[in-house]
């Protein structure tokens, strides 16, 4: 039997070629690069996944307001991503417009950072930035990933250097070559990214706006899944094994990029009672959390509140561990507003109590 020609060594002396069609694709693919190193933010606008459609839901919403400098934004998480800016107002002796809130499922210091990098104007009248805090954010886990596709389309490239994860790192810096995660996409995503270069600012928003809402409003979301149990949504919120030194720069970044008169609030919020026994069981981390916290962001303003009691909340104003009823909504933006409403006066603030109350 004559043996297969790859086994035989005239094949060695064949000098390979590149096909007409390979070398068609490979020019497409510099193009594109080239074109992504002039526009990196092409594929922002076309999501497909979660992370993408809860920030491009802010982002387009920010950029299509008529008031893109509002004096007071609150940046939190799912819990509340419902609160009312007209109740906050109330509390804060604002006008509502004067409010803007951003907030969003799985909101952490980085994406926060990076939206006000991308949208500056947010920033020209900010007084006061409220953060709700959750342990998730300072740790690496299942809510937070430092593959995220968002993170691998925007962070710079100090930021990828604080990934932790040898393997992480390299994928993401391989993935600046080859955008195999961050703008990996069908034909016709790619196709929708390209054709929206031409668009302007508030026609790209509208058009990123019109794709992501229907898509975000499928189910759940990160945090807030119904299938999730209780056990399963402590483990994802509280405080991991691996920190993330990318959050942790973030906190420490963020409040330095803030215009030197606006104040950053980081609120711990209530939670549900269970949730607190285990949060303060021996080994948790909760207690080198608060140290954490206050040492990555020495300049912020920190209001701890515990427990729901000093709010005068109970067990059925939550509907699980860490999310609020509307009747806990209204709780919670009576005590927000009163902890807030000293830090957004001008006269500075010398001492602040853990439960939120601010000492003259």
């Amino acid at each position: 039997m004559r043996p297969s020609s790859i086994f035989s060594f005239d094949t060695l002396l064949v000098r390979p070629r590149i096909t007409g069609p390979a070398w068609a694709a490979l020019g497409v693919f510099v193009a594109a690069r080239l074109a992504l190193l002039a526009r990196p933010d092409a594929f922002l606008s076309v999501a497909d996944l979660e992370t993408q459609y809860q920030y491009l839901t802010v982002e387009g919403k920010h950029r299509l307001a008529e008031n893109r400098s509002p004096e007071v934004i609150i940046a939190g998480t799912s819990r509340l991503g419902a609160l009312s800016t007209e109740c906050m107002a109330e509390r804060l002796g604002c006008p509502p417009e004067s409010i803007a809130n951003y907030s969003r499922a799985g909101n952490s210091y980085w994406r926060i950072l990076a939206f006000l990098k991308r949208n500056p104007e947010a920033m020209k009248n900010l007084r006061l930035l409220v953060i709700d805090l959750l342990p998730f954010q300072m740790y690496r886990g299942p809510i937070l990933s430092e593959t995220d596709p968002m993170f691998l389309a925007l962070a710079s490239p100090q930021e990828l250097q604080r990934i932790a994860s040898p393997w992480d790192k390299a994928v993401a810096f391989a993935d600046r070559v080859v955008p195999y995660v961050s703008e990996r996409r069908r034909v016709i995503g790619w196709w929708d990214a390209f054709g929206r270069l031409a668009m302007d600012e508030r026609q790209r928003s509208q058009a990123a706006l019109d794709t992501v809402l229907p898509a975000a409003q499928r189910g759940g979301t990160p945090e807030t899944a119904e299938s999730a149990p209780d056990e399963e949504r402590m483990n994802a919120y509280a405080p991991g094994d691996v920190p993330s030194y990318i959050q942790q720069a973030a906190l420490t970044e963020l409040r330095g990029f803030l215009p030197q008169d606006t104040r950053l609030a980081l609120v711990w919020l209530p939670v549900r009672d269970d949730f607190v026994e285990t949060l303060l069981k021996p080994g948790s981390g909760y207690a080198e959390l608060k140290t954490l916290v206050e040492s990555k962001a020495p300049r912020a303003e920190l209001v701890w509140v515990e427990h729901g009691s000093e709010w005068g909340m109970t067990q059925a104003d939550f509907v699980d561990v860490v999310h609020f009823t509307p009747e806990g909504f209204d709780k919670v933006c009576a005590g927000m507003g009163a902890a807030l409403a000293p830090l957004d006066r001008p006269a500075p603030i010398e001492a602040q109590s853990r439960n939120g109350s601010v000492s003259p």
